[in-house]
């Protein structure tokens, strides 16, 4: 069994990985949502809906939990409502920049940005705000900042990468294949 949480980008350092067991103090008491691995080879979850911006969004049966630095969009009806909502921000450019990230204007407003919410196994909400999913750069003396959002060439699963990982702690156990994602004490938004 390994319980981790991944700390938010420029936030804190209190990411923390535990080989043998879980931090109970991260976790509210009883509040740990378990699931069966949907998947033999991969962690995965069952995505009971995704909304983007509060519209549905939801092609893909389940999520792929992972440790890369972005949340994984299918292309299709998903992908396409957020680059819209990002675009109607007027925040961020229309163009992805080489690593398949939207790049935003230097003085961006999150707030105008689409929350990503995600019900997983029909049991604990996921809501993650621009500020999980906006990172910032500086690259020859300027501010940059692009989106953790990244458009996936098939509409198979999401792709739970660290702006997800920021708002769960999660623990995997190996001899049950079993996912534990529970809220963390200073969370507001992750909410059963």
């Amino acid at each position: 069994m390994y319980g981790f949480y991944l700390s938010p980008y420029n936030k804190d350092n209190t990411s923390e990985v535990i080989v043998g067991g879980y931090d109970s103090k991260m976790v509210k008491s009883g509040d740990i949502h378990w699931s069966n691995s949907i998947l033999e080879d991969v962690w995965t979850v069952n995505l009971t809906y995704v909304k983007i911006g509060g519209n549905d969004a939801n092609p893909s049966k389940y999520g792929i939990i992972s440790g890369l630095p972005y949340l994984g969009i299918p292309i299709g009806a998903a992908y396409f409502a957020f680059e819209s909502a990002v675009l109607k921000s007027q925040m961020c450019q229309s163009n992805l920049n080489e690593y398949g990230a939207f790049v935003c204007v230097a003085d961006l407003e999150i707030t105008k940005l689409p929350n990503i919410t995600m019900k997983i196994n029909n049991d604990i909400e996921i809501n993650i705000t621009a500020e999980y999913y906006v990172y910032n750069r500086t690259v020859n003396k300027e501010d940059i900042y692009f989106l953790g959002i990244k458009p996936l060439e098939e509409d198979v699963a999401f792709v739970l990468g660290s702006p997800f990982m920021n708002r769960v702690y999660t623990i995997l156990d190996f001899d049950k294949k079993k996912i534990g994602l529970a809220s963390i004490f200073e969370m507001e938004n992750a909410v059963p």
